[in-house]
């Protein structure tokens, strides 16, 4: 009667410990799986704040040719003509920075 108590503690005791291993190994591959799934987000979120800030420079560098163009189209077309001696008109781009 003895031993079939202690054998019936014995699997109930392993039952819990194998019990508590599984939510151990679970709580930890959910956790590495969110702390992935935040890293991915937060890729995404730097991915899509690059695209902005490209399309918002590709805007002013477009924007910066076109006046150039007129800039020019103006100085090419302009009422008064400058005297004939005079040097030409050029107009150069602004300078890169680096």
């Amino acid at each position: 009667m003895k031993k079939k108590i202690i054998f019936g503690l014995a699997i109930f005791a392993l039952m819990f410990f194998f019990g508590g291993v599984y939510i151990v190994t679970t709580m930890e591959t959910t956790i590495f799986d969110l702390h992935r799934l935040s890293q991915l987000h937060r890729t995404v979120a730097q991915r899509k704040e690059l695209l902005q800030l490209i399309k918002k420079n590709q805007n002013n560098l477009t924007l910066r040719g076109c006046t150039l163009r007129w800039k020019m189209h103006r100085a090419k077309t302009a009422w008064w003509q400058p005297p004939s001696d005079a040097a030409p008109v050029t107009i150069h781009p602004p300078p890169r920075k680096h």
